[in-house]
């Protein structure tokens, strides 16, 4: 009887491991955004034309939060939940826009869950230099 029941413990953790997110709609709405983004958005738009084509975007039923401008890129970068910060064009980067979708996913395999953001990179003159769609995770 108890290799019964530890038989069928074994079973439903199987059952709930296979049923618990794996991240895939992260990973699904990466794709789209960057896609979108890279359709959509062009080197040298103005940070006008930026901010409203984040404030129409709409991934998998989500919007997301447009922050406000931020000039340099000291808060990029600093752990594994924030932004990504450029490797290029630093010379020419002045400030970003950061579209974050919050939390979409999570994965169990990391334990974490699974944050979007859209980053938007300008120059002095509010041009668009570098974009960037990335997942990045927080427990």
């Amino acid at each position: 009887m108890n290799e019964r029941l530890l038989y069928i413990w074994l079973l439903v953790l199987v059952v709930l491991a296979a049923a618990c997110s794996k991240g895939e709609r992260a990973r699904k709405m990466e794709v789209e955004l960057e896609a979108i983004v890279n359709r959509d958005v062009r080197i040298g738009e103005s940070r006008a034309e930026v901010e409203a084509f984040i404030d129409r975007l709409v991934i998998d039923g989500k919007k997301p939060k447009r922050n406000p401008y931020q000039e340099g890129l000291s808060r990029l970068g600093t752990g594994p939940d924030m932004p990504y910060k450029p490797e290029t064009n630093l010379p020419k980067i002045k400030g970003y826009v950061l579209a974050d979708f919050g939390v979409v996913d999570s994965d169990y395999r990391v334990m974490y869950n699974v944050l979007l953001h859209a980053l938007f990179f300008f120059d002095e003159q509010d041009r668009l230099v570098e974009s960037h769609v990335e997942r990045a995770f927080r427990n």
